[in-house]
């Protein structure tokens, strides 16, 4: 493995070119695994990982900025070479900004080569070094050879047909229509359209021939369904040179609708149904900034376009931009109405998440969605607070709040959030992040204190125990009151034990379960409390009583066997082929026996479970 150092990138002038430690450190928080993670998914942040190892990254420039921001700029080379960049901005609240030329960083995705760039920042941040591998450069520079050798045959055969006489090449494309039907498919479409182009009534039948409804399709039948549809992108393309702008947009928004209604009855897995879909509403878009601004009846059109639609794959904020402020106001009004509607229906049950909440949460969505598109957010907040019958309804105004930086105002309706919907734990959640993150540290482990009193727990205990630690209050008798809480209900639990099945064969344990305290000595590493708890005849839970063997010393090996011992015994009784989690204890138990005891050990095993052949062929 190479190593170079992550210090080694270009630095561009700036107005600073140092950070403090506090700095530092939050910038490197906003990019651990955990906060990259939730931007992507798992196979993205593998991909990062990998790109980040092969020295696909050429160039890395650094930059720091008087205002406290951090930026990385970057080229990273693969099938063709994208240019990435990362930024961190804020002090306490720090915001993670970045972009990609790629294809899948254009459809809005935190894409491989960002992951890449973000972990490149973080190892500069941190001084770390960042590893090459020698196999995985080699693979990455193979991966760039390919592409440069499709580009290159790509470049000759175009340059090849240019070479060709017209003839050959209309007899050749009329050899492959008849040998391939999606080739003759497109042939005439394209023929149809050439014909059509300056005809907007024929123009509007061929959107109908290329889009026709279909009954359900599964995703095999979606996706053929998909690339004859695409055809219709070139016949819009055509519209918007061919025909005056209003025509357009009318052949767009016919095509739309036509996709929406097929996207409902389709098994779109794949997403190329949406992909085209989303193409001809931006095509609509742009017949619409070409239009100009429209009169006050188009918001009335707009709203049941979008009512027609499965999806919105339209970017609102650019449609209002486009329609102007006549029809912008125009739907604006009929969503209001309509909010305010659903908002004053009797629903003492409902939920604002539920498809029975009578069209609250769209009309709400909607409404706020285009109020934030205006600019109008003390709208936004009015609208929020019409509207306070459920513990997500309050969310919503927290979050805006939050959002626009009036935290005392946020604070005071998580808090009012917290007394009216004491069961809703994610009010909960959002009352204990304004607190934790804003300083309130009394207030949050009084939260804390009595999320523990509701479900006992060792994770309560220790998030108790460290916000006690944050609020600089005494934790000993804290950590007395809920041992003792602890230790009281696992003996009611065990004094209140009934037999699982009816006809009550199981025998009744004679000690408690003790997993709950026994997760907590292990959080700790309180090793010698934690084997003297999980001594018979208690009981706990198999994970944890294998995983305080697994991490006890080798001169304590003699405790560490009988610990699983007890999980091979209770586990392999209900085992099935290919046996492989009591073989593993298997392999811990033996590795942890000197040798006579080993092999004598093994061999009852061999004896008494010689019918379980699998088993017996995994065994040491």
């Amino acid at each position: 493995m190479a190593s170079a150092p992550a210090r080694d990138v270009s630095r561009s002038p700036s107005g600073a070119t140092e950070a403090t430690a506090a700095q530092r450190q939050a910038w490197l928080a906003a990019l651990a695994d955990d906060r990259l993670a939730d931007l992507t998914y798992p196979v993205i942040m593998e991909r990062g990982r990998q790109i980040l190892g092969s020295g696909a990254i050429q160039r890395p420039e650094l930059q720091y900025t008087a205002e406290g921001q951090v930026a990385m700029l970057a080229t990273i080379v693969g099938t063709e070479p994208y240019e990435v960049g990362v930024m961190l901005s804020g002090r306490r609240r720090v915001a993670l900004e970045s972009s990609c030329t790629c294809p899948h960083a254009e459809d809005g995705f935190f894409c491989k080569h960002q992951v890449a760039l973000a972990l490149r920042l973080r190892a500069e941040l941190s001084g770390e070094a960042v590893e090459v591998g020698a196999a995985a450069a080699r693979q990455h520079a193979a991966t760039v050879k390919r592409a440069a050798t499709v580009a290159a045959k790509t470049t000759a055969l175009r340059e090849f047909l240019l070479a060709q006489p017209s003839a050959a090449l209309v007899e050749r494309l009329m050899q492959l229509a008849d040998e391939e039907a999606h080739i003759r498919r497109t042939l005439l479409a394209w023929q149809a359209t050439s014909q059509a182009s300056g005809d907007a009534k024929a123009l509007g039948k061929l959107i109908t021939q290329l889009l026709p409804a279909k009954d359900f399709l599964d995703w095999r039948d979606s996706n053929a369904y998909a690339r004859s549809a695409a055809q219709v992108l070139p016949v819009l393309q055509g519209a918007l040179q061919a025909q005056p702008p209003a025509q357009a947009l009318h052949l767009a928004e016919q095509a739309y609708l036509r996709l929406q209604k097929q996207l409902a009855d389709a098994d779109d897995s794949g997403g190329q149904l949406g992909d085209v879909c989303a193409e001809v509403g931006r095509l609509w878009l742009q017949a619409l900034a070409l239009a100009g601004p429209q009169p006050a009846a188009f918001g009335d059109r707009y709203a049941a376009m979008r009512d027609q639609a499965l999806v919105d794959l339209i970017p609102h904020a650019e449609a209002v931009a486009a329609m102007g402020e006549l029809a912008a106001r125009r739907y604006g009004s009929r969503l209001r109405e309509r909010y305010e509607s659903a908002a004053a229906r009797p629903q003492p049950e409902r939920s604002s998440w539920s498809a029975s909440d009578g069209g609250l949460w769209q009309a709400r969505h909607r409404y706020l969605e285009h109020l934030r598109a205006m600019g109008d957010m003390e709208e936004v907040l009015r609208a929020l607070r019409t509207c306070l019958q459920t513990g997500e309804d309050h969310l919503a105004l927290v979050e805006e709040l939050d959002r626009l930086q009036r935290v005392r105002e946020a604070v005071d309706v998580a808090q009012r959030a917290y007394r009216l919907f004491p069961q809703d734990w994610r009010v909960e959640a959002k009352l204990l992040e304004l607190y934790e993150r804003d300083g309130w540290d009394a207030e949050a482990l009084a939260v804390r204190e009595a999320r523990f009193a509701r479900q006992p727990s060792a994770e309560n205990a220790l998030a108790v125990l460290a916000a006690a630690r944050t609020a600089r209050q005494p934790a000993e008798p804290l950590r007395e009151r809920m041992w003792q809480v602890l230790m009281e209900r696992e003996n009611q639990v065990l004094a209140n034990w009934k037999p699982l099945y009816s006809f009550g064969r199981e025998s009744r344990p004679e000690g408690p379960d003790v997993s709950e305290r026994l997760a907590w000595l292990l959080q700790e590493q309180r090793l010698e409390d934690a084997l003297q708890l999980a001594a018979p005849p208690r009981r706990a839970a198999l994970p944890l009583l294998q995983r305080l063997a697994v991490v006890l010393p080798p001169e304590r090996y003699e405790e560490a066997v009988p610990l699983l011992s007890r999980c091979f015994d209770a586990s392999m009784p209900s085992a099935t082929s290919p046996y492989a989690d009591v073989l593993a204890l298997v392999h811990q138990i033996a590795e942890r026996l000197p040798e006579p005891r080993r092999k004598t050990w093994l061999d009852g095993l061999r004896q008494q479970y010689r019918a379980k052949r699998n088993f017996i062929k995994g065994l040491p």
